[in-house]
């Protein structure tokens, strides 16, 4: 009872203290009092599965002993400096990171998050190509700034009258449920292709580097949208406008990034750790964020040096970005990352994962009732409505397993768990998620 009554009151206080846009999943929320590895425990004593890591976050678990001890060892020596003086641990993390992202990207700036992250490459690349037109998907999501709300194509994470003009919002290029679909052969003559090449020409007609370029920002799996992968073609066409000189490209990958997409590679020289990477691109700026830190607040734009120069007379600062603190933690984070390597074994245990969830749940899936798509361990499971997939994720809370939101109409479940999970983890993931979706449907 006492338990029930500090809930109850802590409940009270967040609806008369917090907007009401702050919105816990659950019909009871969550309290939690403790989280250890890839599990989170409530104040009653409840120990759940967790398949979505602080929204992607914590991509080595809760309280990971390596981030951690890195975080609080720099605190003792010193905590806020801003960029007026060197913090020699920042120099060191840029250099590791700039040799993971591409041997075109070789500038970095930090900041505290993926939205700031996504503004500063938005910002740095219109400078660069001279006003140019800003070019995103319908189901994109890029942050929660001004700016990227304008940018983000989703409307109910977007503003409906954004006063920003050049934007525009191209057709995702999602086949599943695609109107297309019976006569689409997801090659050059795609429609979700010629409209972005339509786009990107309409808004540019010369297409030469004296006028204004389009910018073209695009997540490598579109996340909040409900875990869209793009087909080969796709990205082929991004490329091609690339070498052309059409388009700046801007890759956000605030959620792709740092192993979660997996990879099949074993060389931890060569180890790709970014969406972009595995799907081909060369993007002109990356944005990221999110697992970047394990959860200690951090965003990063890598850009080309070309890129960096044009905004060398341009007064930019950010008093809290690369907090050293961040830093150390994102420095533990990456050096695991690539000394375990741990995006081969997402590649494998996620292998296992979407084929364990396949075979549960074979006859929805095979009747188009659901769709299951991912790379790695960024999964979706697309349902019928929103009113299913709150009903399946009530039903998997009862069970352990804790899960994420997303989709156009808030009806794809979000399987993200940290990139630690194990195979029986997987496992035993795969047996709550496909009971409860047996118990809904």
């Amino acid at each position: 009872m006492k338990i029930q009554s500090v809930e109850k009151s802590l409940f009270e206080s967040m609806k008369s203290n917090l907007p009401p846009f702050v919105r816990p999943y659950y019909q009871e929320p969550l309290i939690i009092q403790n989280g250890s590895g890839a599990n989170l425990c409530d104040t009653s004593g409840v120990t759940y599965l967790d398949a979505y890591c602080g929204v992607a976050t914590a991509i080595l678990g809760h309280r990971a002993a390596i981030v951690d001890n890195a975080a609080v060892e720099q605190i003792r020596k010193f905590g806020h400096i801003s960029h007026i003086y060197i913090n020699p641990s920042e120099i060191s993390y840029s250099e590791h990171l700039l040799s993971h992202v591409g041997d075109n990207l070789d500038k970095v700036f930090f900041v505290n998050s993926g939205s700031e992250a996504v503004d500063l490459a938005l910002c740095l690349a219109k400078g660069f190509s001279r006003g140019g037109d800003i070019i995103a998907l319908k189901d994109s999501y890029h942050g929660g700034s001004y700016l990227s709300k304008c940018v983000t194509g989703l409307s109910n994470w977007s503003f409906p009258d954004c006063e920003i003009p050049g934007i525009h919002h191209c057709m995702t290029p999602k086949c599943h449920g695609c109107t297309h679909s019976s006569t689409c052969k997801v090659d050059s003559e795609a429609p979700c292709i010629q409209e972005l090449v339509n786009t990107v020409r309409s808004s540019n007609p010369e297409c030469i580097r004296e006028k204004s370029i389009p910018i073209v920002i695009i997540e490598p799996v579109l996340g909040v949208g409900g875990v869209i992968i793009p087909p080969p073609a796709y990205f082929n066409a991004l490329n091609e406008l690339q070498a052309a000189g059409e388009i700046i490209l801007i890759a956000d990958e605030v959620q792709t990034g740092f192993g979660r997409c997996g990879c099949q590679g074993s060389d931890s020289d060569n180890m790709i750790l970014f969406g972009s990477q595995l799907f081909g691109l060369k993007p002109d700026i990356i944005a990221l964020g999110k697992g970047i830190a394990n959860g200690y607040p951090l965003g990063a734009v890598a850009m080309s040096s070309e890129i960096a120069d044009s905004g060398r007379e341009i007064l930019h600062f950010n008093t809290f970005g690369g907090h050293p603190v961040s830093i150390a933690a994102a420095m533990a984070t990456l050096s695991e990352l690539i000394a375990d390597k741990i995006p081969r074994r997402v590649h494998h245990a996620g292998k296992i994962l979407m084929e364990s969830l396949h075979d549960s749940m074979k006859s929805p899936l095979d009747d188009n009732f659901f769709d299951l798509r991912g790379t790695g361990f960024f999964i979706g499971l697309e349902t019928p409505s929103r009113t299913h997939a709150l009903a399946i994720m009530e039903k998997t809370r009862k069970k352990g397993l804790l899960l994420g939101l997303g989709g156009i109409s808030g009806n794809t479940i979000r399987i993200e768990p940290p990139l630690i999970f194990s195979v029986d983890q997987c496992l035993c993931a795969a047996e709550i998620l496909s009971a409860a979706v047996s118990e809904v449907i």
